[in-house]
């Protein structure tokens, strides 16, 4: 959707925008994000560009409004607000954290201000996006491959109702046997970008490294399942928790994509499993990231003992906030029906202390790349120490 003024436009994708365009005047904006009204998170997600259409420089103030008071299940309890780490771009590939001075936050709103030249434009979002053509170019670059150590294959689990596949990437050295089987998923809540992130990082980093340890000592005694996008309908659309039938796939067997994936669980019976979620930049000073584990937990310990930052902040919240139940149906199919060590990884990127220093405002893609390696290899280590 393109709404224009005679000085400015305002686009809404419709891949993964999700945004409501309330006015555009000539240089003033109001959006806020859609809601789905079958999603039960509140909707925290905006993804939209702004043009300067006038023949001189534009003074542009963009309002993003109706925005949740607090995060879902944290009681008021927030760190910081999370629109404070929201991001721009002018070319929708480099993404920086919009600057404290070009902020003005209200208790449900923002307010940013900014110049453009004529014609230049500017993209904002909540965090960095991970758009469904941002998948489908992934899959397409990670085409199968085989050496003598080294094996990649994509395999079509299914389709969903809006007829997007789901895929799984196998990754193996099919010289070695016998092996343990690792399976990793992704983007069950499509907007929850840094989850697709932790996937796509560790895809490409076995790509690129199965020749040398660690990588290589890992794919001897792994095979890696990878499912990249769970939900490919509700990416497209930005939902923040549903597919495009309204169902949460966390939650409810009964929906295409969770079908697809116990499928796949039957199929390969993984020794791990860990299911990465995290829109990113809700609260904390890093690195923090929650882990839903079982009361007890072989994993889980692995992880603590190992990794500074899981579940590393006392909320105030109950003790069993971050504990897995029957409701989260992947992970107690798996470990009641393949006795698999099972872990929700909610991982954090774009998340920082309130007032920082200009220094400590920088991209930070790279370091959920590193904070994604280190939760794989620690992961991995469980069982071949």
């Amino acid at each position: 959707m393109e709404v224009s003024s005679r000085k400015i436009s305002v686009l809404v994708p419709d891949d993964h925008g999700a945004t409501d365009i309330i006015s555009v005047e000539d240089n003033n904006v109001v959006v806020r994000p859609h809601r789905y009204p079958e999603d039960t998170y509140p909707a925290v997600w905006y993804h939209f560009r702004v043009k300067n259409l006038f023949r001189f420089r534009l003074k542009v103030t963009v309002k993003v409004k109706d925005l949740p008071k607090s995060p879902p299940g944290f009681k008021g309890l927030m760190y910081e607000p999370f629109w404070i780490s929201s991001l721009w771009s002018s070319d929708r590939k480099n993404w920086t954290r919009i600057p404290n001075e070009k902020q003005i936050l209200g208790e449900d709103w923002f307010q940013i201000e900014f110049s453009l030249r004529p014609s230049e434009e500017v993209w904002i979002a909540e965090t960095y996006p991970v758009t469904y053509q941002n998948y489908i170019s992934f899959i397409e670059d990670m085409s199968d491959l085989e050496t003598s150590t080294f094996k990649r294959e994509k395999i079509k689990l299914g389709v969903t109702l809006e007829k997007r596949p789901i895929y799984a990437l196998r990754i193996t050295n099919p010289s070695s046997h016998p092996k343990y089987t690792m399976l990793l998923i992704s983007g069950q809540h499509a907007v929850e970008e840094s989850g697709k992130i932790f996937t796509r990082t560790v895809t490409e980093w076995l790509s690129k490294n199965y020749n040398k340890d660690p990588a290589q000592r890992i794919l001897d005694k792994y095979e890696i399942y990878i499912v990249p996008l769970v939900n490919p309908d509700g990416c497209y659309h930005g939902r923040m928790n549903t597919n495009a039938k309204g169902q949460n796939p966390l939650l409810d067997h009964h929906c295409i994509e969770t079908r697809s994936i116990l499928k796949l669980i039957d199929e390969i019976s993984p020794h791990i499993l860990i299911n990465a979620h995290g829109w990113g930049n809700l609260m904390g000073k890093p690195p923090h990231e929650g882990w839903y584990h079982w009361k007890i937990d072989r994993l889980y310990e692995h992880m603590k003992k190992h990794m500074y930052g899981v579940n590393s902040v006392d909320w105030g919240l109950p003790d069993d906030r971050h504990i897995l139940k029957e409701e989260f149906k992947i992970e107690y199919y798996a470990h009641k029906n393949h006795n698999t060590q099972t872990g929700i990884l909610e991982i954090n990127w774009n998340s920082y202390k309130p007032s920082p220093k200009k220094k400590e405002v920088k991209p930070t893609l790279q370091n959920i790349k590193e904070r994604s390696l280190q939760y794989f290899k620690t992961a991995t280590s469980m069982l071949i120490e």
